[in-house]
């Protein structure tokens, strides 16, 4: 029997086929880029981290627009500023709606596909609405 254990890095590199195949192999998963506070070591990571399975960090391989909204919260938008740091994590499609409720989707967070290591994985975008309302600064992360 193999164990998985995340992060694990083998003489030939990190086990990212068998990270593919474990979320692969059940349907009910969807991976999920998070930045800003929901990454580990932050202050609501507990939020994902009750729900999901830690599979990488990462960056985007697309340039977006970072900002900090009024509120304090992270936030991007489609922009060519920077490419953003982050986690993927694994979701069961049944707890999604937990981190929907958290990010205040669809009014203050919407959700749509980005890409990673050039595969397609869902993402958090701050709405249209509450981008200019909401930017006192950009920054990189």
């Amino acid at each position: 029997m193999i164990k998985f254990i995340p992060g694990f890095k083998h003489k030939y590199g990190e086990l990212n086929m068998l990270e593919e195949k474990i979320l692969n192999r059940y349907s009910e998963y969807i991976k999920v880029f998070v930045y800003g506070t929901l990454k580990q070591n932050y202050s609501n990571n507990k939020i994902i981290a009750d729900i999901g399975k830690f599979i990488k960090s990462c960056r985007t391989d697309n340039k977006f627009k970072m900002f900090i909204t009024s509120m304090g919260y992270p936030g991007i938008d489609y922009g060519d500023f920077d490419y953003i740091k982050g986690e993927i994590w694994g979701i069961k499609k049944s707890d999604l709606y937990i981190l929907d409720e958290f990010e205040g989707f669809p009014d203050f967070y919407h959700r749509n596909k980005i890409k990673i290591d050039n595969e397609y994985v869902e993402c958090y975008f701050i709405t249209e609405t509450h981008n200019n309302e909401f930017l006192i600064n950009e920054y990189k992360e």
